[in-house]
């Protein structure tokens, strides 16, 4: 903790075991079947893994992927023109986790697609980040070459005002893409996805998700403008986070957003407990640490496990490199004892989805109805131009339709996570502009005040696709309490 591609749990090990089979039947859009019967629901987690929410048992599993070793039969030559290599094996998983909701009791289980002819099939990825070999790229920026990017971005009237940030002068491509999720690949090649499905006369623009009619009912009904920054003349927000360089934006934009929503569940903005984003940053096994993570797992592992306050844990800092969670449990315990400031009733979060019910089935509509109960995660991809904003409605500076390159309908390329709070429509403009309010987590300075408004309904920067919500409540302590005395017993302070 955190997970590390390198210590994956071995599959020769847990299924020497006694073990059960079981099939199931993945449906479009959302459906398992068991036996011929509806059992519950599934969805891809980006295209990192599988979740499927059944009747008696949750299952999560990240898919199957190789890495090169000189000491097996496996290995690859592991970077190509100084790019590394990703071999990702689409018709298996690593081994996953199975929690079961009778007796909340967990176990392992490993996932084989029946309906192909080889499993073990593998497409090779190049990653674009990770490129320590390009100069350029760990070259660090003089703040006139930030000023000399927002001037031209400027120049091109977008609509909204870009300005060089003092903050990241002497910083490196590599440290400020840290800033938006420490990305790992590149943009898709045209080889199809895990989820498509074959359309004829495709057309340019991504198919929309078609609104139910109650959503769209009650969407029609709904104010210009919404914002839990002043919802019933009160703030129910926590207040903007520097994550620093550390690729923690999907923990911050996730852990705030389940503060904010306990907060609305229990209607309380006068005592203003605010959960740990640390707590799941390090002690996580289904994120990465700072070397970045998804939303959807941070939630997914807050409800197994449960939440800490900041109370007891600490306010959001940068660890040292590959920080453990016994290293971070071990500095918060200088302060205050964890497991004496802890109460008999901690939070966890309850349920959790993307909106729409499943990856990829996310519209505007639905994302203002759900905006209703408290604010959402979302990712986007921010481009080097999103960097300088400063104010305005935010468009990217080379879209898909720029560019000439479709959209998928079956995935979205995104980098960064951002909390979102709010929608609007700014008529400083003869056009008027509708946005989303988003808080962001690169400190007070940027931006607007921390904020951006980023154009809605276009999906922009992919902002309308994978948007994320959950519901967090109090529950006996004893989960929490058991993983504390786990971690910080087994480690010397």
């Amino acid at each position: 903790m955190p997970d590390s591609e390198d210590k994956q749990p071995s599959l020769r090990e847990a299924l020497n075991g006694t073990t059960t089979e079981v099939e199931f039947t993945l449906s479009d859009p959302a459906t398992v079947q068991k036996e011929g019967a509806t059992d519950g629901n599934w969805t891809m987690v980006y295209d990192e893994g599988f979740f499927m929410n059944l009747e008696e048992k949750d299952y999560f599993a990240f898919s199957h992927f190789l890495q090169s070793d000189p000491k097996s039969v496996q290995w690859f030559q592991p970077r190509v023109h100084g790019k590394k290599v990703y071999r990702s094996v689409c018709g298996k998983t690593e081994m996953g986790w199975y929690h079961d909701k009778k007796t909340d009791q967990w176990g392992c289980f490993y996932g084989e697609r029946t309906d192909v002819k080889d499993p073990d099939a593998f497409h090779d990825y190049l990653s674009f980040l990770n490129v320590v070999d390009d100069a350029a790229y760990l070259e660090k920026m003089t703040m006139e070459q930030h000023e000399t990017v927002a001037d031209k971005i400027n120049a091109m009237n977008l609509g909204w005002t870009a300005s060089a940030d003092s903050r990241f002068a002497g910083m490196s491509l590599e440290q400020l893409n840290k800033r938006a999720g420490n990305a790992k690949y590149s943009r898709r090649s045209t080889r199809s996805s895990f989820l498509e499905t074959k359309k004829e006369d495709a057309e340019f623009e991504q198919t929309p998700v078609k609104v139910d009619a109650a959503t769209a009912k009650l969407a029609a009904t709904l104010p210009e403008e919404f914002n839990w920054q002043k919802h019933e003349e009160r703030d129910w927000l926590d207040p903007v986070t520097d994550q620093g360089d550390c690729g923690s934006c999907y923990a911050v934009s996730s852990t705030n957003m389940l503060t904010s929503r306990f907060r609305v569940s229990s209607n309380n903005t006068l005592n203003k407990t605010s959960f740990s984003i640390g707590f799941g940053l390090y002690c996580s096994d289904m994120n990465q640490g700072c070397n970045g993570g998804y939303p959807f797992l941070t939630a997914m592992w807050s409800q197994g496990v449960g939440l800490v306050s900041t109370e007891c844990a600490g306010h959001y800092r940068v660890g040292p490199e590959n920080q453990q969670c016994s290293q971070f449990l071990a500095h918060a315990e200088k302060t205050k004892k964890i497991e004496e400031c802890i109460k008999d009733e901690e939070a966890a979060v309850t349920d959790f989805r993307y909106v729409g019910g499943y990856y990829g089935g996310c519209s505007e509509e639905a994302m203002r109805v759900a905006l209703l109960d408290g604010p959402l995660t979302v990712a986007i991809e921010p481009g080097m131009d999103f960097m300088y904003y400063k104010g305005g409605v935010f468009t990217h500076v080379d879209n898909d339709k720029k560019s000439g390159i479709a959209p998928s309908d079956e995935w979205v390329k995104v980098d960064h996570a951002v909390l979102l709070v709010g929608w609007g429509v700014d008529k400083t403009e003869k056009e008027e502009r509708k946005y989303w309010l988003i808080q962001n987590s690169w400190g007070k300075e940027w931006g607007e005040d921390g904020y951006v408004r980023v154009a809605r309904g276009t999906n922009e920067i992919g902002i309308e696709f994978q948007a994320m919500e959950a519901h967090v409540q109090k529950r006996n302590s004893e989960p929490i309490k058991h993983f504390l005395h786990e971690q910080i017993h087994k480690s010397e302070f």
